[in-house]
């Protein structure tokens, strides 16, 4: 679970909660080598803590809803 080599990770969401704090709301999945489908290993959110690292996810392009 959680990121791997080969896996590849889409934020659909970046939501500014303080100067400090920024949640992003990602996916993470990897190819099944097998079926060449992509299987999702992680759907949640993350919490970047800190200015700088909160500023760097708020910079962070997403696919938006």
């Amino acid at each position: 679970m959680g990121f791997t080599n080969g896996a590849y990770a889409k934020v659909w969401e970046v939501r500014q909660v303080s100067d400090t704090l920024t949640s992003l709301r990602i996916s993470i999945s990897t190819k099944d080598k097998q079926t060449g489908q992509y299987e999702q290993r992680f759907g949640g959110f993350v919490s970047c803590l800190g200015t700088a690292m909160a500023a760097k996810a708020r910079s962070l392009q997403y696919l938006g809803i």
